[in-house]
Order: structure tokens, then C-alpha cells, then sequence
């Protein structure tokens, strides 16, 4: 057929439509009209609406304004909307959503509209809308994001900071694997640093460091979490060895939606902060102990410390027990984004950032500060160049609260304390309550007794492995010597020594710069400790722990070729995060900790062999990553700890062989997490389950053989699904229980097939 063009008349007479006349595919007519104008009629042009921005709003420089409208036409269709800024032109948008994202809008005002379109050759503005793009004041400070994270998270945290315009520039230094450690050059242009992690430091030693060094040079310093996590990976080398930040190292726990509670009122940092809330899940450094000065200004509502303040020489510290990035980027384990987060890090960047000409001083009575038993100590607090007289002076002794004094004279009387040694300190507070610290001063109280090291000398460098020689002098002129005990990194003991000459031979077993000192103590119970000397161990044993990535697609385990840094032994890190699967067929395998999936996926295929990690196995730590793990055959898997889904999805598939897990498998225990566990033979040993720990779970044994010492279906985390499906096999436990003790949540054991036995305990709800 010819097609031909088709009107449409109306009664009038009038064309009001006009398309195409010819057959369609079952051979029939068809016409297709488009509307036209109606002659003589009004024919409107487009109608368009601005809905974001609002008008008179203001927002940061150096942020994203997002634009967004709504587009209509009576006749023909909307072929395009145009947004402009001030008249110039921003985006071309030609189908809907009409929207557009206007990243790193500079300081100015703006008259902001949106221009519609038709295919008529019509066109119509919405009307203007006006916003302000606010810039901070020039005498902001400039600060720098030093983290070890992702993209994602040091990207949310930059865009965070800069909408609260307290801060003139605020730029992003990735400091994680691969990622050099800057230059002292490189951080002196920034008033103060914000270091932070979720994952390893490319140099924990180097970056510490650098900010002893940039402190040294009077710049401010913000750690959050995990720069100081024990059990992560945290700063070292100087910034922790000569004591250069706000609280030693911890291990980290959490929360549940912790809010903040201020300790001291008026604080600079708690300035504009209405109210502040954690994630869901709230992570902190759990009891923490402050250095020397640290003084608290919030704590956590569960009683945790969330904020102190320290002034070493001229620089500012500031410790955040928080980790920095919002629920925008990191859901449930990020502070809440609809509360002050910004602000608070933004504040303590700020305060951080000040350079303090004022000055506190704490001397004694004489300049003393050796005192035999029974003698008082009179302590002298002088206060320089405060702008408003002190509001009071708190005076501690080894963190302890001595005194407060209200009053000039800040003379205070310390009666007779006990034997001990003694690091005292003066903190004076104005009317605004900016906080200001004397350098410690140490006092001692130990009937004569002196220590000094003979050796090793200051700055030695050994060997990892080898052996080094520790000597230390004591004279005590009232009591016998008891011990001599030497320590390294502050507080972990490597040797005792009960009897003169005290000297001993350490094998260096651990690799970096630690500081190294001695203590004595005698029978009266009087101990004097020497000061710390600093002592390097290099790697250079091939024995030395290492870290080692999987980079070989589909490959042999025990192949080299196949792992960025060779094969994993039993005192290694190792990852497979590159989307291959790791095949062990024969021999053994062996790591400290093994991660599938961390941000990405990995697998893992065991058909025989054994397999041994010393501590954790994880299948998808992260959000995103995927883990797999697939036990067949006569081969043995041996963990302390098997983890199913931290923040991503872990799945693991066992049809034979041996699952040996000393301590606990933990099924979903993260925010986010996904887990499966599908056992169709071979055995499980384990000491305990938890199906579900924070997240959905399921377990389905379909066969071989499950033995439990305790059982948990549901875990302990709030709104939580735990299912276990038993349909073959044996189920043998102690004690069992279906549903936590102190959640809501929904727990399953369903029972189609197979052997149920419980020796000792059943719990239910």
C-alpha cells in the first residue's frame, strides 16, 4: 500500500489533526493523528516550572546545586528544557526527569531558571528563582582529609565539610595501599588534618611520622577512627612513640544510635551543634586513656569518650571517637546525616587549626620535683596573654582530677602524696571556655630510687629476629630491688629481670620504631621508670608477617605467580578481591587472615588439601563485595573465626570434607550483610553459630553432619531473621537457642528431615 498523509476536521471545518494513512502489519487501516493548533483558538506555549531550588536559598561554593522541572505543552511535545544560570547557559535537558546536577557551583549570586521547549518552535521561562552560593570567610582555615577509604567516604566527608562554610578549603589526600605518604611540603599550606580509616595505611610508621613533624611545625591535628584502633591497622612511628597524640590505642566497639552529652560547656567545638546522633551501629575506641593534657569536652551517651582536646608546644589536637563519614555514604555505620556531624568536624578542624599565643605553665615550689615519702608538693600555675582571666585551673595528676582552683593565686598544696611516679598538668579555662594546657610536668616520689639505660643506646637499628641486648643501672638507697621490667611501646612487657646485673637478650619480634624504657621496683613498693629511648626493627627476615593479594583470575592457591606478594604463610594477610577463584586440589594453604570479597568478589574452590587461617575468614567484608567459598572432597578447612556477609554477601557451599571452627561463625554480622551456608555433606565442628548476626541469614543442611557447641539462630542484633533449615543430616548441639535475648526479631529452625539433638539447653523466643 502507498501511504498518504490523513486530517482530522473538525465540525467546523477546521483541521485540528494530522499523521499517516496506510496498513497496518494484519493488512488493516490505521491513521495516527498528532494534535495541531486549532485555528483561530489559543494555542499556549509551553508551561514550565522550577522545582528546586527553593527561592532565596543559600548553599556552600564548591558544592553541587541540584536543578529540577516540570515540563508540559497542550499542542506537539516538550522537546527540550534548558537551565541557566544568571543567563548562562547551565544544561540542555531534552526528556524528563527535567533535572541536573550543578557540581562545584562558585561563590556568587544567582538568578536560576529553566527554559522549555515544544516542537512547534514554541518556548516559555519559569519564573527565577535566586540562590546564593556562599563562600567562607578568608580567614578560614584550609584543612586536608588524610584517609585511608574509599572514594565514596572521603568524598562524603569533604562534600559534608565544605556546606558549613567554617572551613576556607577543605581537599582530599588519599593515604591508603599504593598511596605514598605526602611530604611535610605538601601538608604545611593546611592549618590542620583530619586523619581517618577504613582501610590499611600504605605506612602506618611513615604517616605517623609526618604528623609529629607537621605537629612540630605548629599545625593542628584531628584523629578519628580507626587512625588509632588496636585492633585495625594504626598510626605508628613517632606521632605515637614521643607521644604526640590525644589517647593511646584501643580496640573498637559499638552502639546503638549514641547520642553526644557535653562534659565541658561552652566548648569552641560544641559551638552550633543542636543535636548529634551516631549510626545505628556506633563505633568507638572503647575505653580509652587519655595522654597527659587530654581534656574531655563530649562524651557518648553510653558513657564513652567522644571528644578531647590536647595542646602540645603550639599545635591543637583534637581526638574524634567517631568514624568521620555520614549514613549519605556509609548507612548504618555512619553518624546520622540529618544531625550536626558537620559542624562537629568541621568545629574541631577549626579549633585544631588555632595558634594560641597564650601560654600556661606548671612549676614547683623550688623547681623540685624529686620528693621522698611524707613531703607535700606545692604546685604554681602561671597564666600568660589570656585575653579574659582564667575562669578556673584544673590541676591532674596522672589524668586525675587534683584540683580546681577558682582563683589567682593558682597555687595549690599536694599533701604527702604516695610513692609513685607522677605526671601532673594545668589546664586553664577562659569565660569562653577555650581550653589551654601547661606541658607536663612528671613528679616523683620514691625514696631515692634511679634506673637509667645502659643499653641499648637511643636510635638503634636491629634486625627482625635478632637479638638485642637490654642493660639498666639501679640504685636504690632505701629498699632492695624487686625487679627490673622492660617494655616496649609503652606498655607490653618483653622481660623481667629479678637480680643484678639487669640485663637481658629480647629477640626482636616485632617490625618498626617503638619506644623502649625500663622500671624499677623495690620492696617498699616504690618504682621509677627510665625515659623512653626510641629503637627500629627492619624487615629484613623473609619470615616477617607480609600482605599478599590474590591477581591470578582461576588458578592454583599454592602458585606464586598467582598473589601479588607470593604465597600466604601462616603469619599473612591475604585477599582475593580481583573476581578470581583461588583452586586448592592438593598441599597445604595458610594465612593469619583471609578476606573473599573485601570490596569486590573473590572465590575460593577446595576439592582437597587443607586450608588453615590462624584468625579470621571473611566472605564480603565490605558493601558491594561478594565471597564464596566451596569445600568438597576429603580436605580440611581450619578457622578461629568464619564470617558470612560483613557489609556485602557471603556464601559458602560444603559438600564434603571437614569445617573446623575453634572459636565462632558469625552469619551476617554486619549492617547490610548476607549469608548462606548450604552443607550437603562432610562435617562442621564448631564451638559456637550465630545465624544471623546483625543481618538476614540462612543455613540449609541438607546432610553431613553439623556439631555445635552453642547455637544461636537469630543472633543479637535488633530486627534480625535467622532461618535454619534442617531437611538431612545430623544437628547435634549443647545448648541451642531460637531468638536473641534482647531483640525483636524473627528466628526459625524448620524441621523436614534429619537428626535434631540438643544434650543440654533449648532455648525458644
Amino acid at each position: 500500500w502507498t501511504l498518504t498523509t490523513a486530517y482530522a476536521i473538525n465540525d467546523a471545518g477546521q483541521i485540528v489533526g494530522a499523521g499517516r494513512f496506510g496498513p497496518t502489519d494484519r493488512h488493516e487501516y490505521a491513521v495516527l493523528l498528532n494534535p495541531l493548533p486549532i485555528p483561530g483558538q489559543s494555542n499556549p506555549p509551553p508551561v514550565v516550572t522550577l522545582l528546586a531550588p527553593t527561592n532565596n536559598s543559600a548553599f556552600a561554593s564548591g558544592t553541587t546545586l541540584s536543578l529540577l522541572a516540570s515540563a508540559s505543552v497542550q499542542f506537539g511535545s516538550v522537546t527540550d528544557v534548558d537551565f541557566y544560570a544568571s543567563a548562562q547557559l547551565l544544561a540542555s535537558v531534552p526528556s524528563p526527569p527535567y533535572q541536573f546536577d550543578w557540581t562545584n557551583v562558585p561563590a556568587g549570586n544567582y538568578q536560576i531558571t529553566a527554559v522549555a521547549r515544544d516542537s512547534l518552535g514554541r518556548q516559555q521561562s519559569s519564573a527565577p528563582v535566586s540562590v546564593v552560593a556562599a563562600a567562607p570567610s578568608p580567614a578560614a582555615p584550609r584543612v586536608a582529609i588524610l584517609g585511608a577509604a574509599t572514594p565514596a567516604e572521603n568524598g562524603d566527608l569533604q562534600y559534608k565539610l565544605r556546606t558549613t562554610l567554617l572551613l576556607r578549603g577543605v581537599d582530599v589526600i588519599p593515604v591508603t595501599t599504593n598511596d605514598p605518604v605526602p611530604t611535610l611540603a605538601q601538608l604545611l599550606p593546611y592549618d590542620a588534618v583530619l586523619v581517618y580509616d577504613s582501610q590499611p595505611f600504605d605506612s602506618p610508621a611513615g604517616l605517623g611520622d609526618l604528623l609529629a613533624d607537621y605537629e612540630n611545625a605548629g599545625r593542628g591535628v584531628v584523629v578519628a577512627l580507626y587512625a588509632e584502633d588496636a585492633s585495625k591497622s594504626p598510626l605508628g612511628g613517632r606521632l605515637l612513640a614521643d607521644d604526640y597524640v590525644p589517647w593511646a590505642k584501643s580496640i573498637d566497639n559499638f552502639g546503638h544510635s549514641l547520642t553526644l552529652v557535653t562534659t565541658l560547656t561552652g566548648h569552641p567545638i560544641l559551638a552550633g551543634i543542636g543535636s548529634f546522633t551516631g549510626g545505628q551501629y556506633t563505633y568507638y575506641q572503647q575505653n580509652v586513656s587519655l595522654a597527659p593534657g587530654t581534656v574531655p569536652v563530649a562524651k557518648w551517651s553510653n558513657g564513652q569518650m567522644l571528644v578531647a582536646v590536647r595542646q602540645v608546644g603550639n599545635s591543637r589536637l583534637v581526638g574524634l571517637n567517631l568514624f568521620p563519614v555520614s549514613s549519605d555514604a556509609q548507612g548504618g555505620q555512619g553518624w546520622q546525616a540529618t544531625t550536626d556531624g558537620a559542624r562537629l568536624i568541621a568545629n574541631a578542624l577549626a579549633w585544631a587549626a588555632g595558634t594560641p599565643s597564650e601560654t600556661v605553665t606548671l612549676t614547683t615550689e623550688s623547681n623540685v620535683v624529686n620528693y621522698l615519702p611524707g613531703q607535700d608538693v606545692v604546685l604554681d600555675v602561671g597564666v600568660t596573654n589570656l585575653t579574659t582571666a582564667p575562669a578556673r585551673v584544673d590541676l591532674y595528676a596522672n589524668n586525675a582530677l587534683l584540683t580546681t582552683l577558682t582563683a589567682s593565686p593558682f597555687t595549690y598544696t599536694w599533701l604527702h602524696p604516695a610513692l609513685g611516679n607522677y605526671t601532673t598538668l594545668a589546664v586553664a579555662t577562659d569565660a569562653q571556655g577555650n581550653l589551654l594546657a601547661s606541658a607536663p610536668l612528671p613528679v616523683t616520689v620514691d625514696s631515692r630510687l634511679t634506673i637509667q639505660l645502659v643499653a641499648p643506646t637511643n636510635g638503634v637499628v636491629v634486625n627482625y629476629q635478632s637479638n638485642l641486648l637490654m642493660q639498666a643501672s639501679v640504685t636504690d638507697l632505701d629498699a632492695p630491688i624487686t625487679q627490673v621490667d622492660f617494655f616496649i611501646d609503652g606498655n607490653q612487657l618483653i622481660g623481667r629481670v629479678t637480680n643484678a646485673p639487669y640485663m637481658l637478650s629480647w629477640r626482636a619480634a616485632y617490625i618498626g620504631t617503638f619506644p623502649l624504657d625500663a622500671v624499677a621496683t623495690d620492696t617498699l613498693g616504690a618504682s621509677h621508670a627510665t625515659p623512653p629511648i626510641t629503637i627500629t626493627v627492619t624487615n629484613y627476615n623473609p619470615n616477617a608477617a607480609i600482605r599478599t593479594a590474590w591477581i591470578g583470575g582461576t588458578g592454583d592457591w599454592l602458585a606464586a605467580a598467582n598473589w601479588s606478594n607470593g604465597v600466604p604463610r601462616a603469619q599473612d594477610t591475604a585477599w582475593i578481591d580481583d573476581g578470581g577463584t583461588a583452586q586448592l586440589a592438593v598441599g597445604s594453604g595458610a594465612a593469619t587472615n583471609l578476606t573473599i570479597g573485601l570490596n569486590a568478589t573473590g572465590a575460593v574452590v577446595q576439592t582437597t588439601g587443607n586450608l588453615t587461617v590462624e584468625q579470621s575468614l571473611m566472605l564480603g567484608e565490605n558493601s558491594g563485595s561478594s565471597g564464596f567459598y566451596e569445600l568438597d572432597g576429603p580436605g580440611q578447612l581450619t578457622s578461629a573465626q568464619l564470617f558470612l556477609g560483613g557489609a556485602g554477601s557471603g556464601n559458602f557451599v560444603q559438600r564434603g570434607g571437614t569445617n573446623l571452627i575453634t572459636i565462632d561463625l558469625i552469619m551476617a554480622w554486619n549492617s547490610g550483610g548476607q549469608s548462606l551456608y548450604e552443607l550437603d555433606g562432610g562435617q562442621i565442628v564448631a564451638a559456637q553459630e550465630t545465624i544471623g548476626g546483625m543481618q538476614t541469614a540462612e543455613f540449609d543442611q541438607n546432610g553431613g553432619t553439623n556439631a555445635v557447641q552453642g547455637l544461636e539462630v537469630g543472633g543479637s542484633g535488633p530486627s534480625v531473621t535467622g532461618l535454619y533449615r534442617l531437611n538431612g543430616g545430623l544437628l547435634r548441639a549443647v545448648v541451642e537457642r531460637i531468638g536473641a535475648q534482647y531483640y525483636p526479631l524473627v528466628a526459625y529452625l524448620v524441621q523436614t528431615g534429619g537428626v535434631h539433638q540438643v544434650s543440654q539447653e533449648l532455648y525458644v523466643g
